[in-house]
């Protein structure tokens, strides 16, 4: 009760707080949120691994935008011939992106309040009231019995391969995808987009997240091995194949 009680009363007095970023991907550039995301130092094997590629000039989608600091880092890696199109569907933390966005004049961003799926339709939006914007998106199908402290929103919800050809969105050359769980839903929903541009991905992997009847990791790299990529574990430093024994639960996918 008292730390809920806490969280209650801060909550407002960070989100108002406005500071540069001194470590991590978005080091150098402003932002608001409080401390929901405070970057590693040294930095992580994601940071590390996302700093050693070339973004110039590409077009870059990042589902699941949260409070928009790696998109800021994409906007900037892009540079000014370059176009992020970010997806982030919890209301409040739409906001907050965009209120980032604002801040460091990312003009090359374009923000779509949607969550992303494998089909279109509406989707309950499960948010802990205890972690800073944090939330994963489940449809009919997929409901929960309610947990304490939880919030549930109404959103809307498409495939990336029906929002692409619907809002008539620029072919991407790489989608970073960190959705809570959807993982496997997000890349079903863009086959279409695999098959005729085929889009480098980077995925992080939440299996540590669900319960083990429902687990996802070895479909998802069954299904991106299938559509003929190459997957690497990024914390694992290794080649992930059909053959291999086990899926870590966790870290991040690098799809080329």
């Amino acid at each position: 009760m008292l730390r809920r009680a806490v969280v209650t009363y801060l909550r407002p007095l960070l989100r108002s707080y406005t500071h540069t970023v001194r470590h991590g991907l978005a080091k150098g550039l402003t932002r608001k949120g409080g401390f929901g995301f405070i970057p590693f130092v040294p930095l992580t094997a994601e940071e590390t691994f996302l700093l050693s590629l070339d973004f110039e000039g590409q077009t870059i989608y990042d589902v699941g935008a949260w409070e928009g600091v790696i998109t800021l880092f994409f906007s900037r890696a892009v540079g000014t011939d370059g176009r992020i199109v970010a997806f982030e569907p919890h209301p409040e933390t739409y906001q907050r992106v965009l209120e980032n966005l604002r801040l460091n004049a990312a003009d090359n961003v374009e923000l779509r309040q949607v969550a992303v799926g494998a089909i279109g339709g509406t989707a309950i939006l499960i948010s802990d009231q205890s972690v800073s914007g944090e939330a994963t998106a489940r449809t009919a199908k997929r409901q929960r019995r309610r947990g304490r402290g939880e919030r549930r929103f109404e959103v809307e919800m498409d495939s990336l391969d029906n929002h692409i050809r619907t809002h008539k969105l620029p072919k991407p050359d790489f989608v970073k995808i960190d959705v809570e769980g959807l993982e496997l839903e997000v890349v079903r929903g863009m086959d279409q987009t695999i098959q005729q541009h085929r889009p480098r991905l980077f995925v992080e992997i939440h299996d540590f997240m669900l319960p083990s009847d429902t687990r996802i990791a070895r479909q998802l790299v069954d299904l991106l091995l299938t559509a003929g990529y190459s997957v690497y574990h990024v914390e694992a430093g290794a080649m992930l194949s059909a053959s291999s024994l086990q899926i870590p639960e966790r870290g991040h996918l690098y799809c080329s």
